[in-house]
Formats: structure tokens, C-alpha cells, sequence
């Protein structure tokens, strides 16, 4: 037996931890809720401020607190309906995000790439739990 036999029968027999998924569940759900919770009191001098209609503010941080709420309730909930919660709250965060980034940070996408790595990380994070629901 060669040592890639070796190692692959050893990673084969490591357990599979089915909670894993609340790792980056919880994390991104804290980072888009607190990012909505600072918008409150929504007041128009922020959306101003922003470079955004108010209305959009508004959208934005219920969008933000709900997104979070629907990832967390969607990994309770272990049926079709936590399954479109999670993959609600998922699609949801990866659009608010990437609109921040066009809006707020747009730059030549390497300097995004380069300089907007949390942003990245809750894009690419809201479409894998978009993509994979409570499968994740």
C-alpha cells in the first residue's frame, strides 16, 4: 500500500460532523444582521450619506436583518421550508452585498478582489448556502 493509499483510507475514516454548517451559518448571519442593525434609527442623512434613496436604506437594512434571521431559522428548520428559508437568506445576502460593493466600493475588479475581501467572503458565502440550502 502507498503512502496516497495511506492517507486517503485515513481521511475517509475521519467522522463526518453534521453541525459544521452552523459555523459559517452563524457568522455570516452575525456580520449582515449587525451591518443591518447599524443602519437603525434609519434616518435619511445616512442614505444621503451613502450615496442611496432612502426608500433603498430602508430595503437594504430589513433585507439585511431578515436575510439573517432566514439563515438562522432555515438551519432549525429541517424541511422544504428551512430549505427555502437557507437558501433565501442566502441569495438575499449575496445580492445586498455585491450591490454594496457596485455602489459604495466599485472600483476595477481587482482592487475589489484585492481590497474587499469580507465582501467577497459574504458573496461567495450567501451563494454556496443559496446554491446548497440545508444540504450545506
Amino acid at each position: 500500500m502507498s503512502a496516497v493509499d495511506t492517507i486517503i483510507r485515513s481521511s475517509q475514516s475521519l467522522p463526518d460532523i453534521r453541525a459544521a454548517h452552523w459555523l459559517p451559518r452563524i457568522v455570516l448571519a452575525s456580520v449582515i444582521a449587525y451591518q443591518g442593525f447599524i443602519k437603525f434609527p434609519l434616518a435619511a442623512d445616512d442614505a444621503v450619506s451613502a450615496g442611496v434613496p432612502y426608500i433603498l436604506w430602508i430595503l437594504t437594512a430589513l433585507g439585511e436583518l431578515a436575510a439573517a434571521v432566514a439563515l438562522i431559522a432555515g438551519g432549525f428548520i429541517r424541511n422544504g421550508l428551512g430549505d427555502l428559508m437557507t437558501r433565501a437568506g442566502g441569495l438575499v445576502i449575496a445580492l445586498i452585498t455585491t450591490a454594496v460593493i457596485v455602489v459604495v466600493y466599485w472600483a476595477p475588479p481587482l482592487y475589489i478582489f484585492l481590497g474587499n475581501q469580507l465582501h467577497l467572503l459574504m458573496i461567495v458565502g450567501g451563494i454556496y448556502f443559496a446554491a446548497r440550502g440545508n444540504r450545506a
